[in-house]
């Protein structure tokens, strides 16, 4: 993976900007925000219909009842089954989302890991090879290795 002025070149991932990686933590946020809310919603919507049903957020906030279906899918009827399947998928679909996400987290922290693993070993070949030339330097020119001037290579 080659992090270059706001991109990410990854060879499963393609080239993806680091907006758009933000935009997906957004996105997973919003997601579960949503599924928090069907779940929420989803017993009111799978209930027989009362006369004077209360209000959904007097519902939601001040009763706080644990989110249990009311009726059984076999008990539903048709407008009930296909508005449980409906949230049923969307809630799928979202947990799909959610894994994917973090799939891709886990493979940029990997990536992540490896990147700073060769910049150590990166710098450490560097550091002998600056000490080596100090010593070359100190030799070729018959002075002693504290006498020469300071330099920065890297």
């Amino acid at each position: 993976m080659v992090i270059l002025q706001g991109y990410i070149q990854n060879p499963f991932l393609g080239v993806l900007h680091l907006d758009c990686i933000k935009i997906a933590f957004a996105t997973c946020k919003s997601a579960l925000r949503l599924l928090i809310l069907a779940i929420r919603i989803l017993p009111r919507l799978c209930q027989p219909a009362a006369r004077h049903p209360p209000r959904i957020c007097e519902d939601l906030h001040l009763r706080r009842r644990p989110a249990t279906l009311l009726v059984k899918p076999s008990e539903m009827n048709e407008q009930q089954l296909q508005t449980h399947d409906y949230w049923t998928n969307e809630i799928a679909n979202l947990n799909n989302q959610i894994a994917n996400l973090n799939q891709t987290i886990n493979f940029l922290q990997n990536e992540n890991a490896d990147l700073r693993q060769r910049y150590n070993q990166a710098y450490q070949q560097i550091t002998s090879l600056d000490a080596a030339l100090q010593k070359v330097a100190s030799v070729a020119l018959n002075v002693p290795v504290q006498q020469l001037p300071p330099h920065n290579h890297y």
